[in-house]
Protein backbone atom coordinates (compact mmCIF):
# COMPACT_ATOMS: atom_id res chain seq x y z
CA UNK A 1 0.00 0.00 0.00
CA UNK A 2 1.17 3.21 -0.86
CA UNK A 3 0.50 6.20 1.28
CA UNK A 4 1.18 9.92 -0.80
CA UNK A 5 0.85 12.60 1.16
CA UNK A 6 0.62 16.36 0.11
CA UNK A 7 3.66 18.46 0.09
CA UNK A 8 1.83 21.66 -1.43
CA UNK A 9 -0.23 24.32 0.25
CA UNK A 10 0.49 25.68 3.91
CA UNK A 11 1.40 22.43 4.64
CA UNK A 12 4.57 22.45 2.73
CA UNK A 13 6.28 25.41 4.70
CA UNK A 14 8.55 24.87 7.18
CA UNK A 15 6.32 25.19 10.70
CA UNK A 16 9.07 27.04 12.28
CA UNK A 17 6.22 29.80 13.66
CA UNK A 18 3.39 28.23 13.56
CA UNK A 19 3.15 25.12 16.80
CA UNK A 20 -0.23 23.66 15.47
CA UNK A 21 1.42 23.26 11.79
CA UNK A 22 4.59 21.41 13.17
CA UNK A 23 2.22 19.05 14.96
CA UNK A 24 0.57 18.63 11.88
CA UNK A 25 3.86 17.17 10.47
CA UNK A 26 4.70 15.05 13.35
CA UNK A 27 1.47 13.61 13.65
CA UNK A 28 1.41 12.79 9.17
CA UNK A 29 5.10 11.42 9.90
CA UNK A 30 3.79 9.31 12.85
CA UNK A 31 1.05 7.45 10.76
CA UNK A 32 3.36 6.68 8.41
CA UNK A 33 5.93 4.94 11.15
CA UNK A 34 3.10 3.39 12.95
CA UNK A 35 2.00 1.69 9.60
CA UNK A 36 5.10 1.06 7.95
CA UNK A 37 8.05 0.01 10.45
CA UNK A 38 7.57 -3.51 10.60
CA UNK A 39 7.40 -4.04 7.02
CA UNK A 40 10.61 -1.81 6.55
CA UNK A 41 11.97 -3.99 9.22
CA UNK A 42 10.89 -7.10 7.81
CA UNK A 43 12.64 -5.72 4.45
CA UNK A 44 15.75 -4.66 5.93
CA UNK A 45 16.54 -7.75 7.60
CA UNK A 46 15.65 -9.97 4.62
CA UNK A 47 18.62 -7.55 3.00
CA UNK A 48 20.90 -7.73 5.73
CA UNK A 49 20.40 -10.64 7.98
CA UNK A 50 20.59 -9.32 11.09
CA UNK A 51 17.63 -7.61 13.59
CA UNK A 52 18.91 -4.86 14.98
CA UNK A 53 21.05 -3.69 12.01
CA UNK A 54 18.07 -3.82 10.46
CA UNK A 55 16.58 -1.65 13.05
CA UNK A 56 19.23 0.85 12.63
CA UNK A 57 18.68 0.93 9.12
CA UNK A 58 15.09 1.40 9.52
CA UNK A 59 15.34 4.06 11.99
CA UNK A 60 18.44 5.95 9.84
CA UNK A 61 16.36 5.68 6.88
CA UNK A 62 13.18 6.79 8.45
CA UNK A 63 15.03 9.97 9.98
CA UNK A 64 16.22 10.85 6.86
CA UNK A 65 12.92 10.58 4.78
CA UNK A 66 10.91 12.65 7.40
CA UNK A 67 13.82 15.04 7.21
CA UNK A 68 13.15 15.37 3.56
CA UNK A 69 9.35 15.23 4.02
CA UNK A 70 9.36 18.14 6.29
CA UNK A 71 11.14 19.93 3.59
CA UNK A 72 8.07 18.97 0.86
CA UNK A 73 10.63 16.91 -0.81
CA UNK A 74 8.74 13.18 -0.93
CA UNK A 75 5.60 13.10 -3.20
CA UNK A 76 4.73 9.55 -2.17
CA UNK A 77 6.30 8.33 1.29
CA UNK A 78 6.42 4.42 0.87
CA UNK A 79 8.55 4.34 -2.05
CA UNK A 80 10.84 6.86 -0.93
CA UNK A 81 11.21 5.43 2.59
CA UNK A 82 11.91 1.87 0.62
CA UNK A 83 14.17 3.03 -1.39
CA UNK A 84 16.03 5.06 1.88
CA UNK A 85 15.80 1.49 3.65
CA UNK A 86 17.44 -0.06 0.84
CA UNK A 87 20.49 2.57 0.44
CA UNK A 88 21.22 2.29 4.08
CA UNK A 89 21.38 -1.97 4.01
CA UNK A 90 23.65 -1.22 1.14
CA UNK A 91 25.80 1.22 2.35
CA UNK A 92 25.97 -1.30 5.81
CA UNK A 93 26.39 -4.51 3.73
CA UNK A 94 29.71 -3.90 2.47
CA UNK A 95 31.41 -3.57 6.17
CA UNK A 96 29.23 -7.03 6.88
CA UNK A 97 31.60 -9.29 4.59
CA UNK A 98 33.30 -10.91 7.53
CA UNK A 99 30.62 -11.65 9.30
CA UNK A 100 28.52 -13.24 6.95
CA UNK A 101 31.56 -15.71 6.48
CA UNK A 102 31.78 -16.54 9.59
CA UNK A 103 27.93 -17.47 9.86
CA UNK A 104 28.06 -19.66 7.16
CA UNK A 105 30.29 -21.37 8.64
CA UNK A 106 28.69 -21.86 11.53
CA UNK A 107 25.70 -23.47 10.18
CA UNK A 108 27.35 -26.32 7.96
CA UNK A 109 26.26 -28.92 10.78
CA UNK A 110 23.47 -31.88 10.42
CA UNK A 111 19.91 -31.18 12.18
CA UNK A 112 19.06 -33.59 15.08
CA UNK A 113 15.24 -32.38 15.20
CA UNK A 114 12.15 -31.33 13.70
CA UNK A 115 12.88 -27.80 14.74
CA UNK A 116 16.63 -27.78 13.52
CA UNK A 117 14.65 -29.34 11.05
CA UNK A 118 12.47 -26.09 9.74
CA UNK A 119 15.39 -23.67 11.40
CA UNK A 120 18.02 -25.58 8.28
CA UNK A 121 15.12 -24.84 5.65
CA UNK A 122 15.19 -21.18 6.55
CA UNK A 123 18.71 -21.12 6.68
CA UNK A 124 19.38 -23.18 3.43
CA UNK A 125 16.93 -20.01 1.92
CA UNK A 126 19.31 -17.28 3.31
CA UNK A 127 22.07 -19.35 2.09
CA UNK A 128 21.16 -19.04 -1.29
CA UNK A 129 20.24 -15.29 -1.17
CA UNK A 130 23.85 -14.95 0.75
CA UNK A 131 25.30 -16.67 -2.30
CA UNK A 132 23.65 -13.59 -4.39
CA UNK A 133 25.66 -10.60 -5.09
CA UNK A 134 23.90 -7.50 -3.08
CA UNK A 135 22.25 -6.01 -6.20
CA UNK A 136 21.15 -9.05 -6.92
CA UNK A 137 20.06 -10.37 -3.56
CA UNK A 138 18.07 -6.93 -3.02
CA UNK A 139 16.06 -7.32 -6.21
CA UNK A 140 14.94 -10.88 -5.23
CA UNK A 141 13.93 -9.84 -1.86
CA UNK A 142 11.96 -6.86 -3.65
CA UNK A 143 10.19 -8.83 -6.45
CA UNK A 144 9.48 -12.40 -4.57
CA UNK A 145 9.42 -11.18 -1.02
CA UNK A 146 7.62 -7.93 -0.97
CA UNK A 147 6.14 -9.06 -4.04
CA UNK A 148 6.96 -5.96 -5.54
CA UNK A 149 6.02 -5.01 -8.81
CA UNK A 150 9.41 -4.64 -11.34
CA UNK A 151 8.86 -0.98 -11.35
CA UNK A 152 8.63 -0.68 -8.25
CA UNK A 153 11.69 -3.11 -7.44
CA UNK A 154 13.67 -0.73 -10.22
CA UNK A 155 12.88 2.38 -8.11
CA UNK A 156 13.23 1.36 -4.91
CA UNK A 157 17.54 -0.20 -5.98
CA UNK A 158 17.90 3.70 -8.04
CA UNK A 159 17.96 1.46 -11.78
CA UNK A 160 15.86 0.45 -14.63
CA UNK A 161 13.37 -1.71 -15.24
CA UNK A 162 15.55 -4.16 -17.46
CA UNK A 163 17.96 -4.11 -14.89
CA UNK A 164 15.46 -5.57 -12.07
CA UNK A 165 14.27 -8.06 -14.72
CA UNK A 166 17.91 -9.25 -15.98
CA UNK A 167 18.96 -9.53 -11.98
CA UNK A 168 15.69 -11.50 -11.04
CA UNK A 169 15.54 -14.04 -14.06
Amino acid sequence: MSLALPIDGPAATRPTSDPAGAREWVDGFAEVFAEHRRSMVRLAYLLAGDVQWAEDAVAEAFAATYAQYRKGRVDDVVPYLRRAVVNQVRGGIRRRVVERRYLAAQARREPTSAFEQASTDHEAIWQALQQLPDRQRAAVVLRYHLDLPEAEAAHALGCTLAAVKSLTT
